[in-house]
């Protein structure tokens, strides 16, 4: 979804290249685990990403495994480069 400020939010940016095109900074949810079938691999977003402009900026723990204490999710903002 792009929002008005040039936001995009997605959990693949593959998935939606013409927003891609026209974001300042996608911010996308990321796991380390795949959770859904055919979405992109967490370790393979941010080189994908770097390929069409943008650079990893801030990334941000949003869900642990209360367990382990592994990450679940993460949100990631990417910029422009």
């Amino acid at each position: 979804m792009l929002l008005p400020n040039k936001r995009l939010l997605t959990n693949d940016p593959r998935a939606v290249p013409a927003s891609l095109e026209r974001a300042s900074y996608p911010e996308l949810e990321l796991s380390p685990r795949r959770l859904y079938d055919g979405r992109a691999a967490m370790e393979d977003v941010p080189g994908w990403l770097h390929d069409t402009g943008f650079l990893l900026s801030l990334g941000e723990n949003v869900a642990s495994d209360g367990r382990s204490g592994r990450a679940l999710q993460i949100t990631a903002v990417f910029t422009r480069t």
